[in-house]
């Protein structure tokens, strides 16, 4: 279970890494291009309703870029991302013409009428018209869309480009679409990579490095494509940090908040007895993910152990009682910590008198927001799904988290005024950490961002686009695949422990996080020396880098 590197590049000689240049645009997690609009519609009852939609381009070296529309409640800028890459490596698998691209609203649309999500469709079409075209970027259905959606686009587009059917597939025979179509996934090979996931539920991207690595899902959503392009996030991410991972995931599709305890516990026992033989201790490690938690990993570590012999390092993320970690809650917080310290000691800076916005207050942004103000940072400013607060003489964190936990949020906190949750990220600040939502950071903002460094502790929170604008102004960008890492780190401390049948303390458990930050941020800072780059660039070639020399060792190359 690995990913062969390519051949006929530079000759692939041991120790030469003359690919990397060539290869690193394709191989980043950066898209060629992205846009984030704001869709407003009148609804039937006459009121508006405002909606978030993306268009993400990969690449479009083989020909236009190709990939869907989706329609749901929690699309976001990293999924979407993930899976215009993943078009690419398709598309380009299959040999046909195209690069990558995907998009999506985030709606649901089962709860809007068919004339409102016409409407819907068409505005989105009026916002990305000059973004998409038959020779450019080609959309077609997914999650939530179909062939009337399709036939939508294709009619607002042809009022700004003439007549145009090829603009999108997947459309009404009538309209052009293609005879067959409706059955071709299921005819194609690909068929028997999706029947594969269904039986098992668990993708297995790269071991090169080491065990694979990565989280099981339980959501209503969970799809083929997605878990697949989480699973190669993973390699990088583990990579980067250099911990001897490679990537994986996992899920059920089911609604856990439709499913009683006695329920997910069978779910999770039945799950494991399916995959027993493919996960293990030397072999894919998994963790918690959306709607799974400590008690699915005991659940899974028991019935793995009815197999095998018990075995406590065939899951990370347990409860403590049953070989978990200390210092696990914190990690990812505590991460971004010592990764923004390590950033700001390389600008001849400290933590301590910085002045600091944190945008989302939950497991990660409220660690981050604790530890800093410990080390003498000044919270300015912080929002979570409630609102925002402000206090330009420093917000008192501790008062904050009390209020925050008995108030389920920071909304009317007195220690500080409310503002605009929508204007905490251009707030006037030293250090800007985006701990919430993927795509905070657009076009639309990038220029009034008052911060002279970003800390990325939420995943993609800048987007390309924007990326761009701020490289351009000076803004120094801490990337999330580093940034926030700890968590993982600190699963795989647990994997070291369960292995070694000896439990550390948590500062020993704090003091290694911090050498691997300390010395991961060095490692890309290298990399972004050697080849000229940024740290967005300089994290992932590293990563890239390991992996690849890893592959050629084991001697994977033929």
């Amino acid at each position: 279970m690995h990913s062969q590197p390519p051949t006929g590049i530079s000759g692939w000689p041991l120790g030469s890494w003359d690919w990397i240049p060539s290869l690193r645009k394709v191989c980043s997690f950066h898209s060629e291009k992205s846009r984030q609009v704001e869709c407003t519609i009148p609804k039937d009852d006459g009121s508006l309703a405002t909606f978030v939609g993306f268009r993400i381009q990969h690449d479009n070296a083989r020909g236009p870029m190709k990939g869907g529309i989706r329609y749901h409640p929690e699309v976001e800028p990293d999924e979407v991302n993930a899976l215009a890459q993943l078009m690419t490596w398709k598309t380009a698998v299959a040999n046909i013409p195209y690069g990558g691209a995907k998009g999506g609203i985030g709606c649901d649309p089962a709860e809007l009428s068919v004339s409102e999500l016409e409407r819907l469709t068409r505005v989105f079409t009026q916002k990305i018209h000059d973004l998409i075209g038959v020779q450019t970027d080609v959309p077609a259905p997914d999650m939530g869309t179909g062939p009337q959606t399709m036939a939508w686009i294709l009619d607002e587009y042809s009022k700004f480009h003439g007549h145009s059917p090829a603009v999108v597939t997947g459309k009404p025979i009538d309209l052009g679409g293609s005879l067959g179509r409706d059955a071709a996934t299921g005819r194609g090979v690909l068929f028997a990579t999706e029947a594969l996931l269904k039986e098992h539920g668990r993708v297995q991207h790269d071991n090169a490095r080491g065990p694979m690595k990565g989280g099981i899902r339980y959501h209503p959503e969970v799809d083929p494509d997605e878990v697949n392009a989480l699973a190669q996030l993973m390699t990088w991410k583990t990579a980067v940090a250099n911990i001897p991972y490679g990537g994986a995931k996992g899920g059920i599709g089911c609604d856990p908040a439709e499913l009683s305890i006695s329920e997910l516990e069978r779910l999770t026992r039945v799950f494991t007895q399916k995959i027993h033989d493919l996960i293990g201790t030397h072999t894919d490690v998994p963790a918690p993910d959306m709607g799974t938690g400590p008690q699915t990993m005991a659940w899974i570590l028991d019935e793995y152990s009815k197999f095998h012999g018990y075995s406590p390092a065939v899951v990370t993320g347990k409860p403590i009682d049953l070989g978990g970690s200390l210092g696990r809650e914190a990690a990812t917080g505590r991460g971004v910590l010592f990764a923004t310290e390590a950033l700001l000691n390389e600008h001849g800076k400290s933590v301590s008198g910085q002045r600091f916005v944190i945008q989302g207050f939950g497991n990660v942004g409220s660690w981050a927001a604790q530890l800093i103000s410990e080390k003498g940072g000044i919270v300015v400013a912080v929002s979570d799904i409630t609102g925002a607060i402000k206090n330009n003489n420093g917000l008192d964190i501790p008062s904050l988290l009390k209020h925050s936990r008995e108030n389920r949020g920071v909304k009317g906190f007195h220690g500080g005024d409310a503002i605009d949750p929508k204007s905490i990220l251009v707030e006037d600040c030293d250090v800007l950490v985006p701990a919430a939502l993927g795509g905070v950071i657009n076009r639309e903002n990038a220029n009034d961002i008052k911060a002279k460094f970003i800390v990325e502790a939420a995943n993609h929170p800048t987007d390309p686009e924007a990326d761009e604008i701020l490289k351009k102004r000076g803004v120094v960008i801490l990337p999330d695949i580093f940034a926030n890492s700890g968590g993982v780190t600190v699963s795989y401390f647990e994997w070291v422990q369960n292995i070694q049948g000896f439990m550390w303390d948590e500062e020993k458990v704090n003091n290694e996080l911090r050498t691997y930050m300390t010395r991961g941020f060095k490692d890309v800072k290298d990399m972004c020396k050697t080849h000229n780059c940024d740290l967005r660039m300089g994290a992932f070639t590293l990563a890239v880098n390991r992996v690849a020399r890893a592959t050629v060792l084991r001697g994977w190359e033929a």
